[in-house]
């Protein structure tokens, strides 16, 4: 941490811009095509408190860990979802409710 703290100083952060920015850029242009292919073949989402109402309560105390495998999604933002702060893309749902269904199984 502190050699990028160093480098950020000088103005050659290497987490932005170059193949950082590079690399984001792709991710985000993959994760977009990926919501427009799922809504091509299910359709929007038109009551997001589905979610809130029967996938939330199962994953409350499901460990991060098996969040983050399940769905892909990163670390931070399993746990937002985890604490009802966000809701995930409808396209996750149904790994968010297969992990409650395996965590019973045992570890």
């Amino acid at each position: 941490m502190r050699k990028l703290a160093q480098l950020a100083a000088q103005g050659a952060d290497p987490t932005h811009g170059g193949q950082a920015a590079k690399r984001r850029g792709q991710t985000i242009a993959a994760r977009k095509q990926a919501i427009r292919d799922w809504e091509r073949q299910f359709g929007k989402v038109v009551d997001l408190t589905i979610f809130e109402r029967e996938i939330l309560p199962l994953i409350r105390d499901v460990p991060l860990s098996r969040l983050t495998k399940a769905t892909g999604l990163s670390l931070r933002y399993v746990s937002q979802i985890r604490r009802g702060e966000k809701t995930p893309h409808q396209r996750h749902w149904q790994a968010l409710r297969s992990v409650r269904a395996s965590s019973k199984e045992g570890p």
